[in-house]
């Protein structure tokens, strides 16, 4: 009689752990799709802490040194109250009223004005919904307000540029 081979042992044993692999693969949790480490609408929005961590993102661009440093500095270049001695055309659009949004020393302020306006937007049509304190609500949409209002200012009254606000701000303002 002739003793099995270790080989004939080997492909059996890939065959079997080939096969547990596969049988396991189609459970229903190995399909789950959750996302475990992302923060979307689904995930999102449901404590006050969630709700704090939303206004607490008005003011990630406020730190911003092209916004609230050199970035509306940049419009007094276009008064009587700063001179310049940079010759680059960027900074003689500004000062020259001939601005069109596109020179590097403002051309990033309108989009981070933007994104402080749509986290804004979004808190206030998420936020009334959700269940916590009043108190928490009350802090959250106040922040909102604050946050929001001067984007909107400067960049209608300062980058002559319209803005999209939401109706409820338009009735609170």
């Amino acid at each position: 009689m002739k003793t099995p081979s270790i080989k004939k042992y080997k492909y059996i044993t890939i065959a079997l752990v080939g096969l547990s692999i596969g049988i396991q693969g189609c459970s229903k949790s190995f399909t789950d799709l959750t996302p475990k480490g992302s923060i979307t609408n689904e995930n999102f929005w449901k404590t006050e802490a969630d709700a704090i961590f939303a206004s607490n993102g008005l003011y990630e661009h406020f730190n911003d040194d092209n916004m609230f440093g050199r970035g509306l500095f940049w419009f007094i270049n276009a008064s009587d109250d700063m001179v310049t001695g940079r010759t680059d055309a960027g900074s003689a659009a500004v000062r020259n009223f001939t601005a069109t949004g596109a020179e590097s020393r403002i051309n990033s302020m309108y989009k981070k004005f933007y994104q402080i306006i749509q986290r804004a937007n979004t808190i206030i049509t998420k936020v009334p919904a959700m269940s916590i304190s009043d108190n928490v609500k009350k802090h959250v949409l106040g922040q909102r307000i604050s946050c929001e209002v001067m984007p909107i200012f400067i960049c209608h009254n300062i980058m002559e540029i319209n803005v999209p606000v939401f109706p409820s701000l338009q009735m609170q303002i």
